[in-house]
């Protein structure tokens, strides 16, 4: 393994302890069972592994993102929100960039979805209205 790749899998780790810590902090505030750490770090890792997409809207994510507002560094999303009535289970997690994980908020995911398809058609017809003046 180079030092480079042993130094981004660190700061995985390292980013993934900062989650883990906010996922205990909200989880003891909404009286919820912790996830499995151990299962959840293995999704995060397979998903560095296989390309480290976005969930949400398949852009490459960073394991940190040099420029603010850091959207290409990575999240971990409860795909039902806890305010939905989600829970912490395993199915429930998305590896997401932080873009993504901040336009959703509260959302479920599948409106994410929805409004991420209007709004490139939206961009799509504007573009196209451009183009024909």
């Amino acid at each position: 393994m180079k030092a480079t790749e042993n130094a981004s899998i660190g700061y995985l780790c390292k980013h993934f302890e900062m989650k883990w810590k906010s996922i205990e902090t909200k989880s003891r505030l909404k009286n919820l069972p912790l996830p499995d750490k151990e299962k959840l770090w293995e999704k995060v890792y397979s998903s560095y592994l296989n390309g480290f997409k976005c969930e949400y809207c398949g852009q490459q994510m960073l394991i940190k993102d040099p420029e603010y507002p850091y959207s290409r560094s990575f999240s971990l999303d409860h795909k039902t929100s806890i305010f939905l009535g989600g829970d912490n289970s395993l199915e429930n997690f998305a590896v997401v960039c932080h873009r993504c994980n901040i336009i959703k908020g509260t959302m479920a995911s599948d409106r994410l979805v929805c409004l991420k398809c209007g709004l490139e058609f939206f961009l799509v017809e504007v573009s196209t209205k451009k183009g024909d003046d």
